[in-house]
């Protein structure tokens, strides 16, 4: 698709320097000509003022031919200043200009100097028609003095970001008061799907800034995941302690088997590259991964924080939410002398069942919502929590034939086993404002009850 409007300025290469000769706007095919010129070199350039904002290429940058990468740099097929695309090569309908790529024209796009000495080419393609282009000069100039292939394309800038946020209650949302998570890198991944696979390609990677926002920008359209690599989850990393925010408020803080697009590694002809799979990742053990994001040009509008590309090119949804991470446990142990408290020498019991009931405060009830057995060591525990809590042992530890029947809860009273006063409550409140509380009463037995 042509770009019309875009000022386009003709100079001629003379022993003094560059001078103006002329200057053109590309009509509604994007096209432009100039016409009546004597023999010689001469250099085009596209004016910097064509990227201001409410100009044709606001928001657009110049093709670098790197597909996914739009740096200009060393190497680059159609943007590396120190080995110019030669405009005099005829090859039609590719790129010849570079940004900044002559420091007489500052941050205009220039092509390098084309030389006109009636050797130029007869068979110009329209690009956008497959036509024969020859016909658009009919200023008189013979075809073999007629060069119309100095051709520039641009690149509509696209971008990704921009939210992470601590997910206090696990509703999946970030709301009023919930506070944002700075210093996390993010990285984003181009999905190449060229040749029938979807091969990722690392294009960038950035820290989330004080407000616990991120942006991509100079983005082409295509396919992309934001990974939250693992390496923020270790110790002293800024999502050490969390988890990824599953939606599911305080009974739901761990991911079901759902399917997730992983980048895994894979050596191909001595090149490492991407290849996008299908896995259960651990959230905190392998990162957090975004599915695959279509960036196009029907982007969600009215987003604020990024500048760089246009509205409508311009995801801002792709937010994390994160949750601290909380835990209960942890030993169930033979009170042998009833005194309420672990005694060296006093043995762990194993394979007791533990239930974890979770208090809902607007509903007022308890849910059972997990079991745990305590091991060899008599531990248990219950991590990934988020709220209000009753811990219990189940009934059946006790039951005639259970591993435990004939055991009963201690009481701390030594030879009394009397329960006798109100026990107190084993309510627990998990949450970052609170440490957690338990009284060991109900987490302990007393020796088993002599029959005979």
């Amino acid at each position: 698709m042509g770009i019309p409007g875009v000022e386009v300025v003709l100079h001629i290469v003379t022993q003094s320097g560059c001078v103006a000769v002329d200057t053109q706007i590309t009509d509604g095919s994007g096209k432009y000509l100039f016409d009546t010129l004597i023999a010689g070199d001469y250099i085009i350039e596209i004016t910097a003022n064509n990227f201001a904002m409410g100009e044709p290429l606001e928001k657009y940058a110049s093709s670098t031919g790197g597909g996914s990468d739009l740096t200009t740099k060393t190497g680059s097929p159609y943007e590396d200043k120190n080995v110019p695309n030669d405009p005099d090569d005829d090859t039609d309908n590719d790129d010849n200009g570079i940004r900044g790529g002559n420091t007489n024209f500052a941050m205009s796009v220039t092509s390098d100097t084309i030389s006109l000495n009636g050797n130029e080419p007869t068979t110009e393609i329209d690009g956008s028609t497959g036509s024969t282009d020859t016909t658009y000069d009919m200023s008189g100039a013979r075809n073999i003095n007629s060069n119309l292939t100095v051709d520039f394309g641009f690149v509509p800038l696209h971008s990704i970001g921009n939210q992470l946020f601590v997910d206090a209650n696990n509703n999946g949302k970030m709301d009023i008061g919930e506070s944002a998570i700075p210093g996390v890198k993010v990285i984003l991944h181009y999905v190449d799907t060229t040749g029938g696979m979807s091969v990722c390609v690392t294009i960038d990677s950035v820290d989330t800034d004080s407000d616990g926002k991120y942006v991509f920008d100079s983005l082409i359209a295509g396919q992309y995941l934001v990974e939250i690599p693992a390496s923020n989850f270790a110790p002293g990393q800024p999502l050490e302690n969390y988890n990824s925010s599953t939606g599911g408020g305080a009974t739901n803080t761990t991911r079901a088997q759902m399917k997730y697009p992983v980048c895994r590694s894979m050596q191909i002809r001595r090149q490492i590259v991407w290849i996008m799979e299908f896995s259960y990742p651990q959230d905190h053990l392998q990162g957090v991964i975004s599915d695959t994001l279509h960036l196009g040009e029907d982007e969600p509008i009215n987003e604020p924080f990024d500048t760089t590309a246009p509205d409508m090119n311009s995801n801002l949804h792709m937010d994390f939410g994160f949750f601290e991470l909380h835990s209960l446990g942890n030993l169930v142990w033979e009170d042998a002398n009833n005194n309420g408290l672990y005694d060296g020498g006093e043995t762990p019991l194993t394979g007791v069942i533990v239930e974890l009931h979770y208090y809902n405060p607007a509903t007022m009830d308890c849910e059972l919502i997990g079991y745990d057995t305590t091991d060899v060591n008599g531990l248990y525990l219950f991590d990934s929590l988020l709220g209000k809590y009753i811990l219990a042992l189940s009934a059946s530890n006790f039951v005639s034939g259970g591993a435990y029947g004939g055991y009963i809860s201690s009481t701390g009273g030594l030879s009394d086993l009397t329960t006798k006063i109100e026990v107190p409550t084993m309510t627990l409140q998990v949450s970052p404002m609170i440490r957690m509380q338990y009284h060991p009463i109900w987490m302990t037995m007393a020796s088993p009850i002599n029959m005979e």
